[in-house]
């Protein structure tokens, strides 16, 4: 019902309620039904009228702000007071196996071969383990450069590289791109930012979403390193694990809740055991990417994927090409060299 016809309708109403009050006096709703009747009518239609008149005031009123970008910043805030689900909550399982969503994370580019072959990708809450130097920030650099180029607004926080080694490798990837001057889409989607060692968390959150935009579809967010930010976090808090299950916990809500809209890529520190600090990011993350260099040449790394969307396996040995910051193949996953052991260590000769 427009809102023109509600007005004619409780003119009509109006007019009934007051011939009967004139016809039996003011006491006419105690003897006339019909005139009760009216009288719910006419507070029906009040609250009809006050309900449109709010729908039609908000269609009028511009959006300051609307979708995507708008929820990705609330979902990137609200994560921050997520630590863990809360009691227990229903799962539904459709009746008909055809009904069953068949949903797949967005994509955003690994800069590694093998790779793209299995997960197309990374994804999600993405973790990138290895040792100290082992190339994490080559891969992470090389990766968050490719998904600014292909749209994706990103955020690389850096606490550990010297400004100089983070522009130089920056300058490295876009001259393999043969791009030798600054493209359009590096000033407006792919911000370098530094944190301190008081920094937190929320500070960076904060800063990415008070500048995601209403016309935003995909953020990334790129944290070197993430026990870099646990302890600077913790220099204030004094708990180094707590801090770092809080980022691993938001990461993981930031990701889910946006559908992998939103895109965490988390690099870590391994601990003696060649797992990852703290082992809550290794079981968070929804993709896993460990880096594993080989003892006599640094430069060269073995890589092996885990996914949970996607098969994963090892993808191969790779040699860190540092003048164009990206890995490049030596071996495949299927054509790894041979492990033949000296006899003198037991090492494997590479």
């Amino acid at each position: 019902m427009t809102l023109e016809q509600l007005h004619a309708e409780r003119a009509r109403t109006e007019a009934r309620i007051a011939a009967t009050r004139e016809r039996l006096g003011p006491n006419a709703a105690l003897v006339d039904p019909d005139n009760r009747i009216d009288i719910a009518r006419l507070g029906d239609l009040d609250v009809q009228e006050e309900e449109l008149e709010r729908e039609l005031k908000r269609e009028r009123t511009p959006q300051l702000s609307t979708p995507p970008g708008r929820e990705l910043r609330e979902i990137l805030l609200r994560a921050l007071k997520v630590n863990e689900p809360e009691g227990l909550r229903r799962i539904r399982i459709s009746r008909h196996t055809n009904d069953a969503p068949r949903r797949q994370s967005p994509r955003w580019p690994s800069g590694i071969t093998a790779v793209q072959g299995m997960s197309g990708g990374f994804y999600g809450f993405t973790a990138l383990g290895g040792p100290r130097k082992a190339g994490k920030t080559t891969i992470a650099m090389g990766s968050a450069l490719s998904a600014a180029e292909r749209g994706w607004s990103v955020w690389y926080f850096a606490g550990e590289n010297t400004d100089a080694n983070l522009e130089e490798l920056a300058h490295a990837w876009l001259g393999s791109q043969r791009a030798y001057e600054h493209p359009d889409w590096l000033l407006e989607r792919f911000h370098l930012q530094r944190f301190g060692r008081r920094a937190s968390l929320g500070q960076l959150v904060h800063q990415v979403a008070n500048h995601t935009w209403a016309d935003t579809e995909h953020v990334l967010i790129v944290l070197d390193s993430v026990n870099t930010l646990a302890r600077a976090a913790s220099a204030k808090q004094g708990d180094y694990l707590r801090e770092l299950e809080a980022i691993t916990s938001w990461a993981r809500s930031a990701t889910e809740e946006s559908a992998g809209r939103i895109g965490v890529l988390a690099l870590s520190e391994e601990n003696s055991k060649g797992g990852l600090v703290g082992q809550q990011i290794e079981y968070a993350a929804a993709c896993l990417l460990q880096v594993e260099p080989r003892k006599r040449n640094p430069d060269k790394l073995g890589i092996t994927l885990t996914s949970r969307e996607s098969p994963g396996g090892f993808c191969g040995t790779h040699e860190r090409v540092r003048e164009e910051c990206r890995l490049r193949p030596i071996y495949g996953p299927d054509q790894e060299q041979p492990e033949e052991r000296t006899a003198a260590t037991g090492e494997l000769p590479w």
